[in-house]
């Protein structure tokens, strides 16, 4: 009995067993970025996987870890009455690495040509067959909008002094949760005898807003953040003299699905981590941006003359609204 005993207790310690991963190494999640741009012809998704590291800081030992191994298939549908109209087949296309942390010389890059409908249902559909995996989502493109102000750029001059900042209305667009406004300043560059054109786009912090205003939504530009934004975005040369041509507005609206996931990221505290995707069976974010501006306005002398000699952008080499650099 009592040799017994030690046996059944022995099968019951055996049957108990488990072993439990505190790390899953067996396999990365897919990410997928997909922001079609409704005013190009040109729409392009971004596909990676996260890797598993035991520090975040350090790159991964293999340049391979962010690419996706074997056939991919990707496809873009378009869906009317529950009904496929039309699909489009994105192709992996060869891009040149930005400078950034990742030592990848690849990128997981697909592209396909075709023009966004307004208002109209997309459908996106990701399929790795090395990984038996599937991904799939979709979303309402966004309907039009107008930039109602500034206006009339040929008659009108901007004027950005802490006496008057600026103000960008513009209407709601069917679909859209988020805007973005901001102003290109274009510009020439005078290095020796050779001259360039330049532009820079200075952006403004985003407005999520699903609302309907009624007329439409108004945003007021920081005179100062102007100028200190448009500082840090233009290098410094002392060899370089600049003039002011002109300033465009402009409004980005985003797709629900972008507006939620750009908030996600913004509302982060250090004891709670928001996590939005829009992907059945995948990580990152499928929506659509869309751009109304209005280009050439012109600012007043008083502004000119900020721009070369403000506390911000002096450094800069503006010349005055002379034509004149005073050193």
């Amino acid at each position: 009995m009592k040799h017994k005993l030690i046996f059944i207790l022995a099968l019951l310690a055996w049957s108990c067993e488990s072993d439990i991963d505190v790390v899953d190494t067996s396999g990365s999640v897919p990410i997928v970025y997909c922001v079609l741009n409704q005013d190009d012809t040109i729409q392009s998704l971004k596909l990676s996987r996260s890797y598993l590291s035991t520090n975040a800081t350090i790159p991964p030992l293999s340049a391979d870890s962010l690419i996706i191994p074997g056939e991919v298939n990707i496809t873009i549908e378009i869906v009317e009455n529950s009904k496929v109209i039309s699909v489009n087949r994105l192709e992996a296309c060869s891009i040149q690495k930005d400078s950034g942390f990742f030592p990848n010389e690849r990128n997981g890059v697909y592209q396909a040509f075709f023009k966004i409908r307004e208002n109209t249902t997309y459908r996106l559909i990701i399929e790795i067959k090395a990984l038996d995996y599937l991904a799939y989502s979709s979303f309402q493109s966004l309907g039009d909008f107008t930039l109602v102000d500034p206006a009339y750029p040929e008659a009108r001059s901007i004027h950005i002094l802490d006496d008057h900042n600026p103000v960008i209305h513009w209407t709601r667009s069917n679909n859209a949760a988020i805007y973005q406004v901001g102003f290109r300043v274009n510009y020439k560059e005078f290095l020796d005898d050779q001259s360039s054109d330049k532009s820079t786009i200075i952006l403004f912090t985003t407005v999520f807003n699903r609302t309907d205003p009624g007329a439409f939504y108004t945003y007021t530009v920081n005179s100062n953040q102007f100028y200190n934004r448009l500082a840090a975005a233009i290098p410094q040369d002392d060899k370089v003299l600049r003039q002011f041509e002109s300033i465009d507005a402009l409004v980005i609206a985003g797709s629900e699905s972008l507006g939620f996931y750009l908030n996600s990221q913004q509302m982060q505290d250090p004891f709670q981590f928001y996590e939005y995707k829009n992907l059945i069976n995948g990580q990152g974010v499928f929506g659509a941006c869309k751009t109304r501006e209005t280009k050439g306005f012109k600012i007043d002398d008083q502004s000119i003359d900020s721009l070369a000699y403000g506390t911000y952008t002096k450094h800069l080499n503006f010349l005055d609204s002379d034509g004149h650099r005073k050193f």
